[in-house]
């Protein structure tokens, strides 16, 4: 792939941007040589080499979808900050689930949800904000909210 390849994706999925946000998108892009999966429309494709860059190069709320359908479970924007660690943890047991065509228990699914919501409490509490408590975990009203699939 050419730079004028890549300045076209860029261009046509972030705008105008600075020489140096350029060059930092270009150098992610170029390490992967003919995989061009930020080019994909598959969410998943998307997420399992997202994830595992500190670049972002597709547009964030088609990266957190799909963060969201690998793990199974919402992911709050505010674990990307706080957690982003466990979060790559996750994915690459999520990834190796996946490849052995096994999904995520929803104990499993429900344990994270609680985790990132803890993390989330922490930080409030930590910081003086406010935080409203979620009662139940009701995992279809939360992928309506976020458009998941089954």
């Amino acid at each position: 792939m050419s730079n004028q390849d890549y300045d076209a994706y860029i261009e046509r999925t972030f705008g105008k941007v600075s020489p140096r946000c350029r060059r930092g998108f270009i150098k992610t892009m170029a390490k992967y040589g003919d995989n061009h999966w930020w080019e994909s429309e598959n969410p998943l494709v998307i997420a399992k080499h997202q994830i595992f860059e500190r670049k972002l190069i597709v547009p964030y709320d088609f990266f957190m979808r799909g963060l969201a359908k690998l793990l199974g479970r919402p992911v709050g924007d505010h674990e990307l900050g706080l957690n982003a660690k466990g979060l790559r943890k996750e994915a690459e047991l999520a990834l190796k689930r996946l490849e052995q065509s096994m999904g995520i228990s929803p104990e499993q699914k429900e344990e994270e949800v609680s985790r990132g919501l803890s993390l989330l409490q922490d930080y409030a509490n930590r910081n003086g904000a406010k935080y409203s408590e979620i009662d139940s975990f009701e995992e279809d009203a939360i992928g309506d909210i976020l458009g998941l699939d089954d």
